[in-house]
């Protein structure tokens, strides 16, 4: 290659690396791809997760995925009432635990 190709190379290629350079400057990482915000349920997650450590662990071990009881990762406050409700293993717990608190460890066994 000459001297004089090689200088046009770059001469065209060197404002292109620039313009990218500055690009990165202007549009750092973060404008570019957004970490999502923080989930509005944390708190509610959070508080799922201490009432299941208190309540529910003993059964359906460390991460929900069974024991003595079965596998509940995934399940909603909802299949929480039906279980309360249904599963005599549970019913102990039925009326001790409220609406609130059947809400937040919904939260956290639907985050599994």
């Amino acid at each position: 290659m000459t001297t004089h190709r090689l200088a046009f190379s770059v001469a065209a290629v060197l404002p292109v690396v620039v313009a990218a350079g500055l690009a990165a400057c202007v549009y750092p990482q973060s404008l570019a791809s957004p970490t999502p915000a923080p989930s509005a349920n944390t708190a509610l997650i959070s508080q799922g997760q201490q009432l299941f450590t208190q309540h529910c662990q003993v059964c359906h071990g460390t991460n929900a995925t069974g024991g003595f009881g079965p596998n509940i990762q995934g399940k909603t406050a909802t299949d929480v009432t039906t279980a309360l409700q249904t599963v005599s293993a549970m019913s102990s717990l039925n009326g001790t635990i409220s609406q609130t608190q059947i809400q937040a460890l919904g939260a956290y066994l639907s985050s599994l």
